[in-house]
């Protein structure tokens, strides 16, 4: 009887256990970087999801090891998103791109995919006898939702890195790039910025590559407008952020009160702003110019905000370089590229999430920035620097081609990590607290002078955001934000400006999925490719060897157990 009813109270035991974990959903992650943890914000957005999300994934066929790896990742995280959804949830499947009946066929889906913004990756790998094979991979997701598609690259590519490190760069971005594409499939609001006009700020064209990003980003053309401040107090209104680009005349108090309530309501700024005015003019008719203190008169409001544009110029052992024509004069031009320290490649801060995973960004004459202001409750975070080895010269100073002489020792670029842009949080006090409002303002409400938490970056050069133009004839052409002629190479302007913007607005904190940093544990090539025999035979030999001494061992037991 009492087994009876140990057994019966085991049974309900076991249901009433069974139910509980049904009815109540939960999940453990026991990695120790909490690899398969979502955030709270994509918890509800797949909660929140109104229909089913059709993703069809490229990453299937004769994949080499690290893709696998990209792939395995992206179905689980897939499997991680759909466990949170309620009403809609992701149906995906994995393509085969290269699966065609002839060589014609594959290439004309290689090229529709290609107009979809589906492009391919070359990937050349070495088997185990050293020869080199290249492959081309699609590592993209396309997400539909109606008639809406959306292509997302899964693969962070930078220049330099290992495949290795790439792929799981790309690993630790995945949920940022999901739930970024299903924000931007599902939400049909776009938020809008303002590139503000009237001081000699950087006109369409020298800014039409980042206008053109940021459009292209939200899948529209009327995202990005340009236009000045007029006497209404709520012009700057229906902007989420305001990008104040390379000014060259100061701005009047009534224009700064305006900014100053605009940033009180929560509104965001980018000031890209020169602390050194020069004449570039100068220097391409082989002239030395002169590098002057650069006043707009913004520096009282930006010092009231926390932060200092210096007075400066850096110089950078880490730069770009300028062709210079060596040949004596009469003779054929023979050009060589020197080191131009006044084009530093800032070095992004690795922990940011703006700057996480962002090449260097090429700038042009840029100043430094310096916080100011103690125990003001706001939060000051680098996102640019100088390389270990600058210098910041004070102006008014001399600039011409000899600085290509200079010599690159430590006793001159003796200053490092100077900082050149940054990100600043928090409630900010009004500039206006304790001043009268300027004279001319439509003000329909009472002056503000604490402001709700928003953000504001400041950068202390506005070429960041310049693309240069290519003239052909009488045609004009931008060139990509970054590009360099004498590397010929694309620098991380691009990506740096369209992520501060992008944190700018962010209202709930999805970018900081950015951050998100996974430990490589990749086995040593050389270990395994000499231990690979001595393995293989353990995995054939050792279930052989345990069948047989289990198999002796239950022998000898049953022989003595029945010998008795």
């Amino acid at each position: 009887m009492k087994n009876l009813r140990n057994i019966l109270l085991l049974f309900f035991g076991i249901i009433a256990l069974n139910w509980a974990v049904q009815s109540r959903f939960f999940r453990i992650d026991l990695t120790s970087e909490k690899r398969y943890t979502l955030s709270d914000n994509t918890k509800n957005l797949i909660k929140q999801l109104p229909e089913d999300i059709k993703v069809d994934i490229y990453l299937e066929g004769d994949l080499n090891a690290n893709f696998q790896r990209l792939k395995t990742s992206t179905r689980e995280m897939l499997n991680e998103l759909n466990a949170y959804s309620k009403k809609g949830e992701l149906r995906y499947q994995f393509i085969n791109p290269s699966i065609a009946r002839n060589d014609k066929e594959r290439n004309e889906h290689f090229q529709r995919l290609a107009s979809q913004g589906i492009r391919p990756v070359p990937v050349t790998t070495r088997d185990k006898e050293g020869k080199l094979t290249q492959k081309i991979v699609f590592p993209y997701a396309r997400l539909m939702s109606g008639t809406d598609t959306l292509a997302v690259n899964l693969l962070k590519n930078l220049q330099a890195a290992p495949n290795e490190e790439n792929i799981n760069l790309s690993i630790e971005n995945l949920e940022f790039q999901l739930t970024d594409a299903i924000r931007r499939i599902v939400n049909k609001e776009v938020p809008k910025v303002a590139f503000l006009e009237g001081h000699g700020e950087l006109g369409e064209g020298e800014t039409y590559d980042f206008m053109m990003s940021y459009n292209q980003y939200f899948r529209t053309d009327t995202a990005v407008f340009r236009g000045t401040i007029t006497e209404d107090i709520n012009i700057l209104t229906p902007y989420r952020a305001v990008i104040i680009a390379k000014p060259q005349t100061p701005f009047t108090e009534q224009e700064k009160y305006i900014l100053d309530q605009y940033i009180m309501s929560g509104g965001r700024v980018l000031w890209l702003i020169d602390g050194v005015r020069t004449e570039l003019e100068s220097l391409t008719r082989g002239e030395n110019t002169l590098g002057l203190v650069h006043d707009v008169n913004l520096s009282d409001q930006l010092f009231h905000y926390g932060v200092r544009i210096e007075p400066v110029i850096l110089q950078d052992i880490q730069s770009a370089c300028i062709e210079i024509n060596t040949a004596q004069e009469g003779n054929e031009p023979t050009f060589e590229q020197m080191p131009w320290f006044y084009a530093p490649l800032l070095t992004p801060v690795p922990s940011h999430p703006i700057t996480r995973n962002v090449m260097p960004v090429k700038a042009d004459f840029a100043s430094t920035v310096s916080f100011v202001g103690e125990n003001d409750g706001l939060q000051k975070e680098v996102l640019l620097a100088s390389s270990g080895a600058a210098r910041a010269v004070p102006a008014p100073l001399p600039i011409g081609m000899e600085i290509i002489n200079l010599p690159q020792t430590r006793q001159y670029f003796s200053q490092h990590n100077l900082p050149v842009g940054a990100v600043i949080s928090g409630s900010f006090s009004s500039v206006f607290k304790n001043r009268l409002t300027p004279a001319g303002v439509q003000q329909s409400a009472a002056k503000k002078t604490e402001s709700v938490p928003t953000r504001m970056a400041v950068i202390a050069d506005g070429d960041i955001i310049r693309n240069e133009m290519q003239y052909s004839g009488e045609s004009v052409y931008p060139m990509p934000l970054g590009y360099d002629r004498c590397l010929n190479m694309v620098f991380g302007n691009r990506d740096f400006l369209l992520n501060t913007v992008l944190y700018l607005i962010d209202e709930d904190g999805w970018f900081s999925l950015r951050s998100r940093e996974f430990k490589i544990r990749l086995l040593d090539t050389m270990k395994v490719n000499e231990m690979r025999q001595f393995w293989q035979l353990c995995n054939v030999l050792m279930p052989v060897v345990l069948l047989l001494i289990f198999g002796v061992a239950n022998y000898q037991w049953r022989k003595r157990k029945f010998a008795r």
